[in-house]
């Protein structure tokens, strides 16, 4: 169910049993969430989300926005700037690079 728990932990270099920690739970805990072995209760799928500041519905894969709504509200960029922004962070330089040469020839006059 928590699609996206293992990578989000990963992400930010925490093994499970840091992460229980963190979360006052068992090692076995997390790896059953991570298996969908076990289902979280709400509340814990909200302190999850909060944990990592990622939207439930990114937790559990119903979307590629880690962003929780109340943070994009807060944005000043649209939800397609910060996705593109987002998708942006993931690539090394050289592909970033590569991505600011096409934008510059669709640049407007």
């Amino acid at each position: 169910m928590l699609k996206n728990l293992k990578k989000l932990r990963e992400e930010n270099n925490l093994s499970q049993t840091e992460l229980a920690r963190k979360l006052h739970v068992s090692q076995q805990v997390i790896a059953k969430y991570e298996t969908s072995d076990t289902l979280p209760s709400s509340n814990m799928m909200i302190r999850i989300a909060d944990f990592f500041n990622v939207s439930i519905d990114y937790l559990v894969d119903r979307t590629e926005i880690e962003t929780r709504i109340d943070v994009i509200q807060e944005s000043s960029l649209s939800r397609c700037e910060d996705y593109i922004l987002r998708e942006f962070r993931k690539y090394d330089d050289k592909q970033k690079h590569a991505i600011m040469h096409v934008m510059e020839t669709f640049k407007p006059d």
